[in-house]
């Protein structure tokens, strides 16, 4: 993950457990992934042992694409209901664009 956004230079590197609530969304999102699989699969009598391997496989897969926008969603969460402060930008370019 990148230390800060390229454009505006808000920082993405946070405080220690900052990133604990972006679980919800890594939750959320597995069960979008895997309930258009397994639903279908369960409706048409296949042992729950298949299914629940295949969702494991499924989730191996897709964690690293799951991860990555779950923090992406809980950062854009977070500017949504947070006040931004200039504490949350680069030091180093602030400094320089500054007249």
């Amino acid at each position: 993950m990148q230390p800060c956004c390229t454009e505006c230079r808000y920082r993405f590197e946070r405080e220690p457990g900052y990133f604990v609530g972006a679980m919800y969304f890594s939750y959320f999102l597995g069960l979008v992934t895997l309930l258009p699989v397994s639903l279908p699969l369960f409706a048409a009598g296949v042992s729950s042992w298949w299914i629940a391997t295949l969702a494991v496989v499924q989730m191996l897969l897709l964690s690293p694409l799951v991860f990555r926008y779950s923090r992406s969603l809980w950062m854009g969460f977070d500017l949504v209901f947070s006040h931004i402060e200039e504490k949350d930008y680069d030091d180093e370019t602030s400094e320089e664009t500054a007249p």
